[in-house]
């Protein structure tokens, strides 16, 4: 498994989370399986050396002191634009990064909105299009530490009766281990508790991505 940067934004009409993160693991075998991959994801659990190492953890308030019904799509696109413009220079110093995208439903049309002009962002970075993935929300719900019971999904499933907030609190949590483990956790002092779980579905959306990629690949 080769190292790689990425870029992955966990898109939303307000509370727009971006992680940049460049992952390194090196196991002794390529995934092909889950048990594969559930060995390679005790060595995150001990790890301590730079394999994950992020440049930026962010959540950006598109509208600020707004809902999203109370604002149009020209003001949530102005500020989306606002804000892409302010992290270009980051994005623009990275070594052929892999832009993740989370891919919005159909019926979720302002979002979808969202989604389609940071596609068009990621472009101006990119040699092809291959370095643009659209990655389904679920994904990032597969990884757990073999090791914490409460690092698997199932364990929120039957703590919540919404799958919604069970998922965003399962992502949460691994985020922040995560977070501890490799002494990263001042990367979120300035974000607020309440979005939180913005940066964690942007960030275990990569670190997901990168652990599961060679699986559907085989």
């Amino acid at each position: 498994m080769t190292k790689q940067t990425y870029v992955s934004f966990d898109v939303a009409t307000k509370s727009l989370g971006v992680a940049i993160v460049k992952l390194d693991f090196t196991p002794p075998i390529i995934p092909r399986c889950i048990d594969d991959i559930v060995r390679i994801a005790k060595q995150l659990d001990q790890d301590t050396d730079n394999n994950v190492k992020f440049r930026m953890i962010s959540v950006k308030d598109l509208i600020p002191g707004k809902k999203t019904k109370d604002t149009s799509e020209v003001e949530r696109s102005f500020q989306l634009n606002k804000y892409l413009q302010s992290i270009a220079n980051e994005i623009s110093c990275l070594d052929s990064p892999t832009f993740l995208i989370e891919y919005q439903m159909g019926p979720n049309n302002k979002s979808r909105f969202i989604s389609a002009q940071i596609i068009m962002f990621c472009t101006n970075f990119c040699t092809n299009s291959d370095q643009i993935k659209l990655i389904g929300p679920s994904l990032k719900n597969k990884f757990y530490f073999p090791s914490d019971p409460l690092s698997r999904l199932e364990y929120y499933l039957d703590k919540y009766s919404s799958n919604y907030t069970a998922n965003k609190n399962h992502t949460k949590y691994c985020f922040l281990k995560i977070l501890r483990t490799y002494k990263q956790s001042h990367l979120i002092k300035n974000i607020a508790k309440k979005n939180i779980d913005d940066a964690a579905d942007a960030a275990m959306m990569a670190i997901a991505y990168h652990l599961f990629k060679f699986i559907r690949q085989s």
